[in-house]
């Protein structure tokens, strides 16, 4: 149960950091991931518009509610069920802009979790207990956490390569020259801040500068409700400056 489950959070973990277009939703991802329109059309990925609607046609006439008289129950759920997924397919193939979002989708998954016709998806509401939504946004949340830490890693790594440097060096052995007292006894790393303002650089740095910072800081309602307050005076003033 553990390793299915496992298997299930690295694909969604996969289509968090897809870079999905802006009209491709939600709803739209998560249908997606579950269902493989090629297999379900029978037609190959680099199959034209034309291909593609001459194929729902001849699935349509099998398929279609209409045509499901004769079957059980159970097979008529079945096949309107096909109908659907072939009807959605046919829809979203033959529009360039939302296949692109939608090839795009599937190969951001890891190859196991692509849904592939016929064959069960690792993100059936079957297999998984819980919503859908509710794993994206956990793992959005673990996006979030892990891209802000990799950022706190490299602003380390960029300070210690800075400090590491033979300008650097150079620059510290030339400030304890003219200034013993103050950087005589002091190790290389006490003269950054110094270093960075006289090179006229700004490094930023500390989690406030990364994604995890910065949502916080957005969500803060005292922040909110200061700018709230603040809003109409700050806009006065820049208009006086401008005026100025």
């Amino acid at each position: 149960m553990r390793s299915h489950l496992r298997v299930i959070l690295l694909a969604l973990l996969a289509l968090c950091v897809a870079p999905l277009r802006a009209s491709a939703d939600m709803s739209d991802a998560v249908r997606w991931v579950r269902t493989d329109y090629y297999g379900a059309l029978n037609v190959s990925k680099s199959a034209n518009a034309t291909e593609i609607k001459s194929k729902y046609r001849r699935l349509a006439l099998q398929y279609h509610p209409d045509k499901l008289g004769h079957l059980t129950k159970s097979q008529q759920k079945s096949a309107e069920k096909i109908f659907k997924v072939i009807a959605e397919g046919k829809e979203v193939l033959t529009d360039p802009e939302r296949r692109a979002e939608y090839d795009d989708t599937i190969a951001m998954l890891p190859s196991f979790a692509r849904p592939k016709w016929g064959k069960k998806s690792v993100f059936d509401a079957e297999h998984v207990k819980v919503s859908v939504a509710s794993v994206l946004t956990g793992f959005a949340t673990f996006a979030v956490i892990f891209a802000s830490v990799n950022q706190r890693a490299n602003q380390a790594s960029d300070r210690g390569s800075i400090v590491r440097s033979q300008y650097y060096r150079q620059r510290f052995k030339a400030a304890q020259k003219a200034d013993k007292k103050r950087w005589g006894k002091e190790p290389p790393e006490a003269y950054f801040e110094t270093f960075m303002k006289e090179e006229g650089v700004v490094f930023v740095e500390g989690w406030k500068h990364t994604v995890i910072g910065k949502l916080i800081a957005a969500m803060d309602p005292r922040r909110l409700w200061k700018r709230k307050e603040n809003g109409p005076e700050e806009e006065a003033s820049r208009r006086e400056e401008a005026v100025v």
